[in-house]
Formats: structure tokens, C-alpha cells, sequence
């Protein structure tokens, strides 16, 4: 607990590779592995905590009189945590940060090989997931994939003709096989 509290306190990563923790609806004890990252907001602003608990393979159980004392706080090699939608937000890992980018605050999307950048109007990010994963994950009433390596966002469009839009100064193609579902989507009057 005093570790926790040292870590929550610098804001750092706390990573625990193998503790035991009972489960209060069977008393059984777990192996688990423990990280604990602070998650911020745009402007490194910590907003609180984000906790995985990650079941080792060879998982112990046991009953409370068998519990045995949790090991000692260690460097795990525990996968990152993913990138995850929750309601208007999500958090992208920067460094060993989890930084939460709200949706109304992303103008496009752009595919790199294996990477996707988030532009925002003050930001950018880049994570490592496809355009398809991305897409799946976003809400379809305000975000539009316009081209195989753009999605954006449909009310940051400021100017359009029939094969580019422009957000923010940046000209955007419309793919072929994109338009015809774009021009139905967006209010002409």
C-alpha cells in the first residue's frame, strides 16, 4: 500500500508482477499481475488512475486459511493497456502515460502502415492499431471514414467540393468508393 500511494503521488506506473488477491464471492486467491497508470487529459492534467488486473496462466486457489503472503511489488512485463472507448472519450499510451482524448476534440484520423494519427486541435498522437480497429470503435453519427487511410470528424469540416474536404487548413481526399456514401450523409441544402 505504501508503494501504491509513493507511485499515485509522482504520478508513475506501478507495475506488480505476481501478487496473490482473494476473491470476496468464493474466497478463492488468485495470481494475478497488477499495473496501475495515471491517466490524464490533453493537457497532462491527472484526471485519476487506470487499474488492470491481469489472472496470471498457473493461477493458485486456495481457501483463506491456506492464503499465503502476497509477493513482494516487482517490474512486470505486463502487455500494454489497450486503447478503449468509454462513452465520448479514450485513452492513447503516450510513454508509460495513458492520456484520455475526447471525441469532440478530433478532427481526423490518418493511417500510417501499421500506425493510425489522431489529430486534434491542439495534439497529435500516434498508436499502434489499423484503421478498421479504430473505425469499429468510433461512433458512426459524427466520424466518417472519406478515404482507406482518413476517417473524420463530419462537424469540423469547413469546406468541401466533390473529392476533398478541408478541417482545420488540412485538404482531405474523398476515395471513389467513399463519396457516394459521404455526400449522403452530410446536410446540403
Amino acid at each position: 500500500a505504501d508503494a501504491l500511494n509513493r507511485y499515485m503521488k509522482q504520478g508513475e506506473v506501478l507495475q506488480i508482477n505476481s501478487c496473490n488477491i482473494t476473491m470476496m464471492r468464493d474466497y478463492t486467491v488468485k495470481k494475478v499481475a497488477i499495473t496501475c497508470s495515471p491517466v490524464r487529459d490533453e493537457k497532462a492534467q491527472m484526471l485519476g488512475y487506470a487499474v488492470a488486473i491481469v489472472e496470471k496462466a498457473h493461477a493458485e486457489t486456495a481457501k483463506p486459511a491456506e492464503v499465503k503472503a502476497a509477493a513482494p511489488v516487482a517490474e512486470a512485463s505486463i502487455s500494454p493497456l489497450e486503447n478503449q472507448v468509454i462513452q465520448n472519450s479514450f485513452f492513447v499510451k503516450r510513454g508509460s502515460m495513458l492520456v484520455k482524448v475526447y471525441l469532440e476534440n478530433i478532427y481526423w484520423l490518418q493511417a500510417m502502415d501499421n500506425y493510425v494519427i489522431i489529430q486534434t486541435k491542439e495534439d497529435q498522437f500516434v498508436i499502434h492499431a489499423t484503421m478498421k480497429d479504430i473505425e469499429s470503435k468510433l461512433p458512426t453519427d459524427n466520424f466518417m471514414r472519406v478515404h482507406r487511410s482518413f476517417i473524420i470528424s463530419l462537424d469540423k469540416v469547413s469546406v468541401m467540393d466533390e473529392s476533398t474536404v478541408v478541417i482545420n487548413d488540412k485538404t482531405i481526399p474523398i476515395g471513389k468508393s467513399y463519396k457516394e456514401i459521404f455526400m449522403n450523409k452530410i446536410n446540403l441544402l
